[in-house]
This record gives C-alpha cells, sequence and structure tokens, in this order.
C-alpha cells in the first residue's frame, strides 16, 4: 500500500498541524478551533484573489479593475500617458534612482527636466 503524496504548500502544512492539535482537544475547543481555522482559510483565499487581480494573473483582471475604477466614477482611459517617468539627476529634493509623477491629464510636469511618458499595456 502506497502512501498518498500530501501537499506540502505552507497553507496545508498549516491546516495539517491544526488538525493535529484539534485531535488533542475537547469537542467544544475543536470546534472553536474549527471556526477560526475556516475564517482564516476564507480571508487568505480573499487576500490570494486580490493580489492575483491586482498583478494581472487572474483570468478577467482587466474586467474586475475597470468595473471597481468605474464604480469610484472615474473611466479607464488608454492612449493617454498614465504617468510620467525620468531619471534621477542627482538633485536634493529627489530620492530613488527614478521618479514617477501620476498624470492629471495636464501633461508632462513642468519642472525643466524631460519626461517620458508610461502608457498602460492593455490596448482596446
Amino acid at each position: 500500500m502506497t502512501r498518498k503524496k500530501q501537499c506540502t504548500c505552507p497553507s496545508c502544512k498549516f491546516i495539517r498541524k491544526v488538525q493535529t492539535v484539534q485531535k488533542k482537544l475537547s469537542p467544544r475547543d475543536a470546534e472553536v478551533i474549527e471556526d477560526l481555522l475556516l475564517r482564516w482559510e476564507a480571508e487568505s483565499t480573499d487576500a490570494s484573489h486580490s493580489k492575483a487581480v491586482l498583478e494581472g494573473k487572474w483570468p478577467n483582471s482587466l474586467d474586475i479593475l475597470k468595473h471597481a475604477v468605474s464604480k469610484l466614477g472615474y473611466k479607464v482611459v488608454y492612449n493617454k500617458p498614465v504617468a510620467w517617468r525620468r531619471e534621477w539627476d542627482g538633485d536634493d529634493s529627489d530620492t530613488g534612482n527614478m521618479l514617477v509623477e501620476l498624470d492629471d491629464g495636464t501633461g508632462p510636469p513642468q519642472d525643466n527636466h524631460e519626461w517620458d511618458p508610461l502608457y498602460s499595456e492593455h490596448p482596446e
């Protein structure tokens, strides 16, 4: 008889540890732990889904994000810069090696620097 291979992801390992502890508890205490475990699992799943949507890894990420943006009263517009970037020139007021400013519809910032446009990667 071969032993069934178990998943080794952190979530599955954690659940197995909790279940081992649950067996040593009273039924009432085990029920409380089960409730907490189910809540944790639901929150973890929601967080993983949200992360996948924001990273564009979920199949309909773009549609989900467009819907969310429209609920806030905004419209997703393509072929217009979404931000402007420039290399850091050593100015004491700047930090980091690249600066990015979100586009507010007025074009690049007017500060005597050369700004390059950043476009969305999803043309419609």
